[in-house]
């Protein structure tokens, strides 16, 4: 479905009215696109996690514009009051390695894997992604937050990494990636603490680039939006904390994918009575 509607800036002192942009909503993402600004907001009322079908959106939205677009900034929030997203679909997870079935898993981690390939290699493509992260950003959640290039949080927002049966080793990606930003001891007392985080708590760790206050968040966002296309440097200034000398490749990511599949295999009766229970008290 497509849309238009208005769309107030603020230019210096004045507003200006901005007309003609293009609202494309197709559930569970709905996605604006106003000139080199696309802006996806994930629909999260009836599953607030990652779902195959979000995720595969997610990819999607991330794929690199033509080559006529000179700087695209990509935004990423949700609509869902309280929540940027709860992590993994852990029923259907669980389910799956219950049945032993390796093509939806494999399925699923080749779509997560590919989201966050897309969003950690941007810059080479012109792409500056932001992540606005307004309440609780848990287990995937919290990674694909940490891999953009600017994190902005609301002071209400809190983040977590519950300790799972099976991770993928994404955590040495991020550190690689986070290295400019924050120490390895300081990434992994979040990613492995089972402890939550506040919005704060991150941003002093320098895991959050902009903290602003509850309900400022879109605010802040249009801001940094406003700096960046104002001239070229800004969108550099955006991406400064990425470690540009090393590239990480697709087969990285299907490496990882890979291996993932095959440690969720593997896990006993136990573990996913676990997994089903953390899907249910998450909520």
């Amino acid at each position: 479905m497509r849309q238009h509607y208005e769309q107030h800036i603020k230019t210096g002192n004045e507003f200006v009215q901005v007309r003609a942009t293009s609202v494309y909503a197709s559930e569970p993402l709905a996605i604006m696109r106003s000139g080199s600004l696309h802006w996806a907001t994930m629909q999260l009322d009836k599953a607030p996690y990652f779902t195959k079908s979000l995720l595969q959106q997610l990819g999607h939205f991330y794929l690199p514009e033509s080559r006529a677009q000179n700087h695209t900034i990509k935004v990423l929030s949700s609509d869902k009051s309280g929540v940027f997203s709860l992590g993994g679909d852990l029923v259907n997870l669980t389910n799956c390695v219950k049945q032993q079935n390796e093509p939806w898993l494999r399925d699923y981690a080749f779509n997560y894997m590919t989201l966050l390939h897309r969003i950690l290699a941007g810059s080479r493509h012109n792409l500056t992604s932001i992540v606005l992260v307004q309440g609780r950003a848990y287990g995937a959640g919290m990674e694909v937050a940490l891999c953009a290039d600017c994190v902005v949080a609301e002071e209400g927002a809190e983040f977590f990494y519950p300790p799972v049966a099976f991770n993928h080793g994404l955590e040495h990606l991020l550190v690689s990636k986070l290295k400019h930003k924050a120490s390895r001891c300081a990434l992994m007392e979040v990613m492995y603490s089972n402890t939550r985080f506040s919005a704060r708590d991150l941003y002093e760790l320098g895991l959050v680039d902009v903290l602003t206050e509850c309900g400022k968040g879109e605010q802040s966002v249009r801001g940094l939006v406003q700096r960046a296309q104002a001239c070229d440097i800004g969108h550099t200034v955006l991406q400064k904390y990425r470690h540009r000398k090393e590239t990480h490749s697709v087969g990285q990511f299907s490496s990882l994918a890979e291996a993932w599949v095959k440690k969720a295999v593997k896990v006993d009766e136990n573990q996913q009575k676990y997994l089903r229970r953390l899907g249910r008290v998450r909520y």
